[in-house]
């Protein structure tokens, strides 16, 4: 039987954490790329491989600016019905 790597066994929540900013987060024991939108391998040099990536970087640069698009509709929405409740 094949061994895992030490770096397989780390806990995909740690690997996370270890980097911040890079959009990742854990679901069902498993670490995804919600800029990306894919699954992505717990080792380390995997996950700096694939922060590197052209898919990665235009994916967090759109993640982003349909966060603040969705931010910006959030608190339109939001002052109108403050206004409207005046």
């Amino acid at each position: 039987m094949p061994k895992k790597s030490v770096e397989s066994l780390v806990d995909p929540l740690i690997r996370v954490y270890e980097f911040p900013g890079e959009e990742l987060i854990v679901s069902g024991g498993k670490i995804y790329c919600q800029a990306c939108r894919i699954e992505v391998y717990n080792k380390k040099s995997s996950l700096k491989s694939h922060f590197k990536s052209r898919r990665h970087i235009s994916g967090k640069e759109e993640l982003s600016s349909r966060l603040r698009r969705d931010s910006t509709i959030a608190n339109m929405l939001q002052s109108n019905n403050t206004s409207e409740s005046q």
